[in-house]
């Protein structure tokens, strides 16, 4: 059988990069050439004809063994203990919190091997829901798995693991989220644990190729993407492709997370993403935020005259109001959540009076507060306010409008803290002052309505 010239191997190595993402290693290369003899054997082609028939059709069956070899499955459970326990102290249980009205959680594991990392995070979502108190039995979870290699996926799938994915594990974890299987039915199966039924209920596993311009059917919108040690295989442009694309997976705050030796998104990546690092003790990850030009698109947009179910009138038209600093009179109210829960604008993209579009920035997480409280959407309602409030705390409305959405999600000691909040703003004002939005609301209504609410709390406290 003729041999591949080098200049004919570097083709093939470019053309197998294209189609992958992945630049072949040097060990790789020896092992790729191999291989691709032993395809064209069975083929009864010769190699260049094979590498003909592949540029032709990438999806081609005889190509499969090929890519399989440019993949590394090297993994364990627990892997890089900084941040699982990032995800477990930070990350999970604000996930949680965010999601208990509508329940629902999207996890993905992006290359995710043989498995371990895709029901690592299975299991430390249930421990970290257990400690909450949240039963997850009615809850929608999904956590997908995907990755290039096919046999990966069918390993995946079995769920079973040797002691070697064990390493570094916390100890109780075989027992509890494993069952052992001992059997001479399948020698290879004995001193093995398979992941228990509970947990892989909620995996889901589906082929991936990071390179494909068509993703298939993975979920749209992630609360949290972990993609690591992925990156490293590809060139600096495909690397910032992939973390674009993957932000466009991500739910408004939601995160991502890389592995310790990928490169980080560039400032393009970060520009036109709007991910944001945020630094953990021992771990660094990335949020998805909103975008300044994303704002002012909508900003731009014809707004809504709205109405709260208190039944206070908000003007159709807002003027801007630099915002003062955070009150501190009361030291336990922090309308934002863990991490700043909210549109962070504190290192890039100061408020400052120049800026018009960041005066405004506040106004439009308002109105899609107020539009989600008009369809009793509490989860999404408090987020936005949450972000409004971040940009504009002396508000008053923001604080009642917290106290509400609180009120609607059984937490009274937090909506007691919003009215307090909004009545401490408002008593130095006049009572018939009006609020700087026109006639319509005045100083005075809002505090009979801040008022009421405190004492229609007082029975739940």
């Amino acid at each position: 059988m003729p041999k591949l010239l080098p200049y004919q191997l570097e083709k093939l190595w470019i053309l197998l990069e294209g189609i992958s993402g992945i630049i072949p290693s040097i060990p790789q290369k020896t092992d790729l050439e191999r291989e691709i003899y032993a395809v064209a054997l069975e083929q009864e082609c010769t190699p260049l004809e094979l590498i003909q028939a592949w540029k032709a059709d990438p999806q081609a069956q005889s190509l499969k063994p090929i890519l399989q070899l440019l993949t590394i499955s090297e993994t364990h459970f627990y892997r890089v203990p900084a941040q699982m326990q990032a995800l477990e102290q930070e990350i999970l249980p604000q996930l949680l919190e965010r999601a208990a009205v509508k329940r629902c959680l999207r996890l993905w594991s992006v290359g995710c091997s043989s498995g371990e990392e895709v029901y690592t995070l299975a299991i430390l979502l249930e421990e970290v829901a257990q400690k909450m108190g949240i039963a997850l039995g009615q809850w929608d979870i999904e956590i997908w798995g995907s990755d290039y290699n096919f046999h990966n996926l069918q390993r995946c799938r079995q769920a079973i693991y040797k002691r070697w994915s064990f390493r570094g594990t916390p100890e109780h974890w075989k027992d509890q989220y494993f069952k052992a299987l001992h059997t001479t039915l399948e020698p290879s199966f004995d001193h093995a644990w398979q992941v228990a039924d509970r947990l892989r209920r909620w995996v889901r596993f589906e082929h991936l190729n990071l390179m494909a311009p068509q993703w298939p059917p993975l979920p749209l919108s992630c609360d949290l993407i972990v993609c690591r040690n992925v990156t490293i295989y590809f060139n600096a442009e495909r690397t910032q492709g992939v973390y674009q694309r993957l932000a466009q997976r991500l739910r408004p705050l939601g995160w991502l997370l890389l592995g310790p030796s990928d490169p980080p998104p560039n400032e393009v990546s970060v520009l036109h993403s709007g991910l944001k690092r945020r630094f953990f003790s021992g771990a660094v990850m990335w949020q998805y935020r909103a975008l300044n030009h994303e704002l002012k698109h909508e900003l731009n947009a014809p707004s809504l005259a709205l109405e709260s179910p208190s039944g206070i009138r908000i003007p159709s038209s807002i003027p801007p109001s630099i915002p003062s600093s955070h009150l501190t009179d009361l030291t336990d109210y922090n309308p934002i959540s863990l991490e700043q829960d909210a549109l962070d604008l504190t290192e890039t993209q100061q408020i400052t009076p120049e800026s018009t579009l960041e005066l405004e920035v506040w106004h439009l997480p308002l109105q899609q507060g107020m539009q989600a409280l008009e369809r009793q959407d509490w989860e999404v309602a408090l987020l936005n306010l949450r972000q409004a409030a971040f940009l504009q705390a002396d508000h008053p409305l923001l604080h009642l409008l917290l106290g509400q959405v609180w009120i609607r999600l059984e937490q009274p000691k937090r909506a007691k803290a919003a009215l307090s909040q909004s009545l401490l703003l408002l008593s130095p004002r006049d009572h018939e002052e009006p609020l700087g939005w026109g006639e319509t609301l005045r100083v005075g209504e809002m505090r009979e309505a801040a008022g009421a609410l405190l004492t229609s709390l007082e029975a739940l406290i």
